[in-house]
């Protein structure tokens, strides 16, 4: 399981990757003109953010899992692990909140 998870985290870090590279693309785009502004509008503000802030949430559990483990803040792995969720859950329902109020 632990390969399975190293493995999503590696993948989910280039996506993360391509998406921030998106994301400035569209946003020069928006600006200078170089690409239709409203496809490149669309992108920007409706398409890319959501993945983005799922993907940058995932990249952050699994290291703020190993950390919290690591340092056995926690009586057990699992209490880490739920804490690591809950503090991703937490910031991905205010980070949707901010995103779509």
């Amino acid at each position: 399981m632990l390969k399975f998870l190293t493995a999503l985290n590696r993948y989910g870090a280039w996506i993360l990757a391509v998406l921030m590279l998106l994301f400035i693309f569209t946003g020069l785009a928006i600006t200078k003109n170089f690409m239709d502004p409203r496809w490149s509008k669309q992108l920007h503000e409706n398409v890319l953010p959501i993945p983005f802030y799922v993907l940058l949430l995932a990249h952050l559990f699994f290291p703020l899992r190993a950390r919290l483990s690591q340092w056995k803040l926690f009586g057990s792995e699992k209490t880490a692990t739920a804490y690591a969720y809950a503090v991703c859950g937490t910031l991905l329902t205010l980070i949707l909140w901010l995103h779509f109020r």
